[in-house]
Parts: structure tokens; C-alpha cells; sequence
């Protein structure tokens, strides 16, 4: 069951900050200390919210995968990629919640990172190329895991299809691996 291996990333250290902190609650507590235990305590939460988000993304794109990849490898590949973006937008979403929480203002941040985000995709072109055309490969399925290509004067068949790269192996044996962008 999903459920299971989701709670079975379970982390005992945070469980017990929690309890400590819902064990506080009966205390009256100076304000100084008040803050410090209610901060522990958001961070143990979004923390472990974070270990099980992750760990549910995992498991469901690893049951789908294998159930996927026996009938159309081109959507076992596609959720793959889906899995990545659904962790980034994980770890993304955790982190602002939590900046937020701790008084940080995250609107100047979203902004500066947004203006940072264009500085970054202008130095690293060849990167994002072969990120989109990862994306297109797998939303467009030109070619799927096993299928047999012929590359410019390269021939084999698809073994992997990566963020960045393509790994194709000769009928040789050798295995070339090609810059997503290049096809």
C-alpha cells in the first residue's frame, strides 16, 4: 500500500520534537521560550511533511513506471520526467512555506529569484536546452525506450532517456550517450 511506505518514511526525530512541543502546550511558558519551542516545532512538521511528499512522489512514480513501461515505455519515460518537476515544485513550496513562517519576506525573494532565474538560464543555455528537449522527447515521443534509431552515422537502440541525456546502445554493444538537444 502506498499509504504504508509513505508513513514509513516516518522519522522518529521529528515525531519526538513534535511530541515535545504538544507536551509545552499544557506548560506555561515565558514568552522567550515560547518562540524558540513553536519555531522547532514548524520546522519538525514541514520537515517531515517534506520527507512524506517526497516519498509519496517516489513511490507512485516507481508503481507507475513498472506498471507503465510493460505497455507504452514513451509514458513510463513521461512520468518519470513528471516526478521530477512534482519534487521540485515539493521542495519549492516547503521551503517558501517555511521562509514565510519565519518571518522572512518571500515576495522580494520570489522576485529576486525570478530576475536571478534569468541570469542563471542565460549562463547555463546548453543545460536548459537539453532539459527542454528532454521534455519534448518525452512529451512527444518521437522515440521511446527500445526503439531503434539511427542518429546522424550513429545506430542503436534506446536504453534510457534522461534529463540531459540519451543513452543509445550500438548493435556492437557500445553504448553512446547523446546530448538531448541533439536530436
Amino acid at each position: 500500500m502506498i499509504a504504508e511506505q509513505v508513513l514509513g518514511g516516518t522519522r522518529w526525530p521529528l515525531l519526538l520534537v513534535l511530541a515535545l512541543y504538544l507536551g509545552s502546550l499544557v506548560l506555561t511558558l515565558p514568552d522567550h521560550t515560547r518562540r524558540p519551542v513553536d519555531d522547532a516545532a514548524l520546522l519538525a512538521f514541514l520537515l517531515q511533511s517534506l520527507l512524506w511528499g517526497n516519498r509519496f512522489i517516489a513511490v507512485w512514480v516507481e508503481r507507475y513506471h513498472h506498471r507503465q513501461l510493460a505497455e507504452d515505455a514513451g509514458t513510463a519515460t513521461r512520468i518519470a520526467s513528471l516526478g521530477f518537476v512534482a519534487k521540485l515544485a515539493l521542495y519549492t513550496a516547503v521551503s517558501l512555506l517555511a521562509l514565510d513562517n519565519f518571518g522572512i519576506q518571500i515576495t522580494a525573494l520570489v522576485a529576486g529569484l525570478g530576475i536571478g532565474g534569468i541570469a542563471v538560464a542565460l549562463a547555463a543555455q546548453n543545460v536548459l536546452g537539453d532539459l527542454f528537449a528532454s521534455l519534448a522527447i518525452t512529451l512527444d515521443k518521437p522515440f521511446v525506450l527500445g526503439d531503434f534509431i539511427i542518429a546522424g552515422e550513429e545506430m542503436g537502440t534506446v536504453e534510457r532517456i534522461g534529463l540531459k541525456t540519451t543513452h543509445v546502445r550500438r548493435l556492437s554493444g557500445e553504448q553512446i550517450i547523446f546530448g538531448n538537444q541533439d536530436f
